[in-house]
């Protein structure tokens, strides 16, 4: 009972348990209301050692854009043969015929002035737009981009409360390791190739080496407001140059971020991302005390509260 009595007290009252990720003193500040990051692989996984840190968040937004085209836009009389179109159109076609001397002074070519103002006059104000010209066909969607200002403030130590939370972002976001160049690269990985391996596992070190000789940034996962996102690159930081400063260090930064998702998602993957803590610990505690009374209150009978009013 205390266990999951626990746990709802600490979802609802914000006294989740916190790590050691560098994070400011943001004092009784809602847990749930402090962006969490963590370096992690392409399937979320925490990587062993990566950086992580906490963070305050101030104007963030989601954004979800949607690609959606119209393929038969152009599949119409009027798109392959414009100006005639346009000309029957608006009646025209005959006076044009007559223009050009297509229409002599004989009976036959009289008959034929007639067809050309019928035709004419049978068009005139019509169209061959329709309602398929405009159909939308989905061609795909963008992946998920999260914008937020995070805020670091220093309390007491500026270093460990600004600057360690704010390196840690900068490690998410810079490569490891950018090699000066490919053939620089595959001399180191010669020397360091173990000679017990043989000339093959030389090789392949040297050919992974010279093909990919720097390391790319890691994948970050974001937790929020009871919100776990699947794995996002940084695409920007934006420091401001003269936040307040002391000589231990900036005191107070406000961090503009800018984050992708890795790959598009679908509605599976947002409903899994969407599943708060808080509500599912609630529910969890509604339930176990809901079973608590029935168990522990032998004289509860149902019947007794139905059609009983205050009233009667």
């Amino acid at each position: 009972m205390a266990t999951w009595l626990e746990n709802a007290v600490s979802t609802v009252l914000g006294l989740a348990s916190t790590t050691n990720a560098p994070s400011s003193n943001y004092a009784s500040l809602n847990p749930n209301l402090i962006a969490n990051f963590t370096q992690c692989d392409k399937d979320g996984a925490p990587i062993d050692g990566g950086a992580s840190f906490k963070a305050a968040v101030k104007e963030g937004s989601v954004e979800q854009s949607f690609n959606w085209a119209s393929p038969f836009e152009n599949m119409s009389a009027e798109s392959e043969k414009m100006s005639l179109m346009g000309l029957a159109q608006t009646g025209g076609i005959a006076d044009l015929s007559q223009a050009l001397g297509l229409i002599g002074e004989s009976s036959e070519e009289k008959n034929s002035d007639n067809k050309f103002q019928a035709f004419s006059d049978a068009v005139e104000g019509r169209s061959g737009i329709t309602k398929l010209n405009s159909t939308q066909v989905y061609s795909g969607h963008s992946p998920l981009k999260v914008s937020m200002t995070l805020i670091f403030r220093a309390w007491q130590d500026p270093q460990s409360e600004v600057a360690a939370p704010y390196q840690a972002l900068l490690k998410m976001a810079y490569p490891a390791e950018l090699a000066e160049t490919a053939l620089h690269s595959a001399s180191d990985a010669v020397k360091n190739s173990d000679e017990s391996g043989g000339m093959s596992d030389v090789a392949k070190n040297v050919g992974y080496a010279t093909f990919f000789p720097s390391l790319a940034p890691k994948y970050v996962k974001l937790s929020y407001k009871g919100e776990t996102y699947p794995p996002m690159v940084i695409e920007s930081i934006s420091k401001p140059l003269d936040a307040p400063y002391s000589p231990m260090g900036d005191i107070f930064l406000e961090v503009q971020v800018s984050l992708q998702s890795l790959r598009s998602m679908d509605f599976a993957d947002i409903s899994k991302m969407s599943t708060t803590a808080a509500s599912s610990t609630i529910s969890s505690a509604i339930n176990e005390s809901t079973k608590l009374f029935k168990s522990n209150t032998n004289s509860y009978d149902e019947s007794l509260f139905k059609g009983t009013s205050v009233f009667d």
